[in-house]
């Protein structure tokens, strides 16, 4: 099945597409010619690259609290499952002298890499998030730029007040935490 408005594959059961967020499948990719522009790359030659993906963000709701901790809750997991493998493919058949720290710096920088990488690309969400149907954007549905997702991923792991931070999503009227108040990032629920 492909989204009728961008063209990205989904399944039949998706209630909304995970790129653009439209809510309509179809059997046949359409081709959107919106997608795609020309951009002079100097002396008269054009290159074709994607725009931002971005998403329609009045079709969707904040997500809450509850939500966000039960995608954080799963990417956690997912890292634990990321380091687990890590440990038994390359750290133990080398026999590292101490596991115990190439491990935490594996995590560690799998903790800023893995939402940064996930949250900038098209699919603008974690593992996570993508489960509980939530994804990370501008106020205008855009997705985030890499350097504007990994400062909001920083903040939101190496703050001081990182739980306190997280208790802003309870008292704010766009449910931001701290680091999406500085980010300038939403999190939204797609529904359903």
């Amino acid at each position: 099945m492909y989204c009728q408005k961008c063209g990205a594959e989904g399944r039949a059961s998706f209630q909304f597409c995970p790129v653009c967020g439209h809510g309509k499948f179809g059997s046949s990719s359409p081709i959107n010619k919106n997608a795609w522009s020309n951009i002079p790359i100097g002396n008269g030659v054009s290159s074709v690259v994607p725009q931002r993906v971005s998403v329609n963000v009045s079709s969707m709701a904040y997500a809450g609290f509850w939500r966000r901790l039960v995608s954080n809750f799963i990417d956690l997991l997912v890292l634990l499952g990321a380091t687990t493998v890590f440990y038994f493919v390359f750290v133990r058949p080398i026999d590292v002298v101490h596991e115990e720290i190439v491990l935490i710096w594996f995590f560690a920088l799998s903790w800023f890499a893995y939402p940064t990488a996930m949250q900038c690309y098209k699919w603008q969400a974690t593992i996570g998030q993508m489960i509980m149907g939530l994804v990370v954007c501008d106020s205008n549905g855009v997705r985030l730029s890499f350097l504007r997702s990994f400062g909001r991923n920083v903040l939101d792991v190496l703050s001081p007040t990182v739980y306190i931070s997280n208790f802003f999503i309870i008292w704010t009227s766009k449910k931001q935490s701290l680091h999406d108040l500085w980010a300038g990032a939403l999190v939204m629920h797609r529904g359903g």
